[in-house]
């Protein structure tokens, strides 16, 4: 089954029903206001959306475009840009719960999608990958995620730049933050641009964020 919206084609299962008509309703309107946030003028052609009913299906299609992928307990979304049409693969509420997130309902799988509609959209406006915290963090942020993470960020600057660590998502997005409010959404999104300025303002930018953190502790 599939129903298309304005930035985006959705295909599901029976097991979607319940749920299918109130998350599309609120994808029409937060992938537009998305769109409006990256500034993408000329969109293109839309991001096709697969929900799977569960995780054997949607991990074998993750491995059918890149074999040597490594598969975790975490894993809930995938994108990925080929042939120019943006892909998004993600587990509908009954393959979460087959994963280590046991706790998950139509919020989460909002959330979900929206962080990985986010990659789509950093897809559209860049030619190559760039710092991890970058990427991951403007999508926990456009997305709502990892709101209750106030602690200081422990992720190390490595990690920062090129590694998908399920444990870093929260330190990529308080660092997301700090640049964002502390520099300007436009500065983020020439960073996203500009792979080797993203590369170079990173180690000062991780630095100031690491202190800022420390000192918001402190108070």
């Amino acid at each position: 089954m599939q129903k298309e919206l304005k930035y985006l084609i959705i295909n599901y299962s029976e097991k979607d029903l319940p749920y299918i008509d109130g998350l599309v309703a609120f994808l029409e309107i937060r992938t537009a206001e998305i769109v409006k946030w990256f500034g993408i003028d000329d969109f293109g052609s839309k991001p096709v959306v697969t929900i799977f009913a569960g995780t054997k299906e949607f991990y074998q299609a993750i491995l059918a475009y890149k074999p040597e992928e490594k598969i975790n307990e975490w894993i809930a979304g995938y994108a990925f840009k080929k042939d120019d049409i943006n892909t998004v693969y993600t587990l509908s509420i009954e393959g979460l719960l087959e994963t280590a997130h046991k706790n998950a309902n139509i919020e989460e799988l909002k959330k979900l999608i929206v962080h990985e509609f986010s990659h789509s959209c950093q897809q559209k406006i860049r030619n190559s990958q760039t710092a991890i915290w970058l990427l991951e963090g403007m999508a926990c942020f456009l997305a709502g995620q990892h709101k209750k993470d106030e602690g200081p960020i422990t992720t190390s600057l490595d990690k920062m730049l090129q590694s998908h660590d399920v444990k870093g998502y929260g330190d990529y997005k308080k660092m997301f933050v700090y640049v964002y409010e502390t520099y300007g959404k436009e500065y983020c999104l020439e960073l996203l641009k500009n792979k080797e300025k993203a590369y170079h303002d990173t180690p000062y930018l991780y630095e100031e964020a690491v202190n800022y953190y420390k000192e918001t502790l402190k108070r």
